[in-house]
């Protein structure tokens, strides 16, 4: 709801904080959406991998040690961020 008010104000506003007419390309629009699908396809795995790996067996700290290279670049990739 208030990312409703937001994109009716800002589409009346003479001189808009964020012009949210950049949307309407497609493209833009895509490339937009993407880190964010990545970003929740990484949540879900980090919820539903664990409880898979120990319903397979694995008890919670072999699926942690299994877990761990997938969460190793997250800091980097962070670190990496704010260095550049």
């Amino acid at each position: 709801m208030l990312l409703g008010a937001f994109v009716a104000v800002e589409l009346r506003s003479s001189h808009p904080m964020f012009d949210v007419r950049v949307f309407r390309c497609p493209a833009f629009t895509a490339l937009m959406c993407m880190p964010f699908s990545g970003t929740f396809g990484l949540a879900a795995l980090n919820v539903f991998l664990p409880v898979f790996l120990q319903s397979g067996g694995a008890g919670p700290w072999r699926a942690a040690v299994e877990l761990t290279p997938f969460e190793i670049p997250v800091p980097l990739a962070r670190w990496s961020q704010v260095r550049a």
